[in-house]
C-alpha cells in the first residue's frame, strides 16, 4: 500500500469520487485547503487534484523538518 493512503483526506478519497473534489478544486481550490487546515491543523493532508494528490504541510516543526532533510529524503 501506498505511504500517500495513510494521510489524511479533505473531500472524496475514492478511485472514483476522488474526480468529484478534483473538480471542486478546480473552482475552490483556497476553500478546500482551508478547511483541510482547520481539520487538520499542523498535521499534512492531501487532497485530489485532476490526476494526482497534493499533499500540503504546516505547522513550524514540519516545515523545519522538510526544511533540514537532505534531498536524498525527499521524494518528489
Amino acid at each position: 500500500r501506498s505511504q500517500l493512503h495513510s494521510i489524511p483526506t479533505i473531500g472524496y478519497s475514492g478511485v472514483l469520487t476522488s474526480y468529484i473534489t478534483a473538480i471542486q478544486y478546480v473552482f475552490d481550490a483556497k476553500g478546500l485547503i482551508l478547511a483541510g487546515y482547520k481539520k487538520y491543523g499542523g498535521e499534512p493532508f492531501k487532497v485530489a487534484t485532476w490526476g494526482k494528490w497534493v499533499v500540503l504541510v504546516s505547522g513550524a516543526q514540519i516545515v523545519d523538518e522538510i526544511r533540514r532533510a537532505k534531498d536524498s529524503q525527499l521524494s518528489f
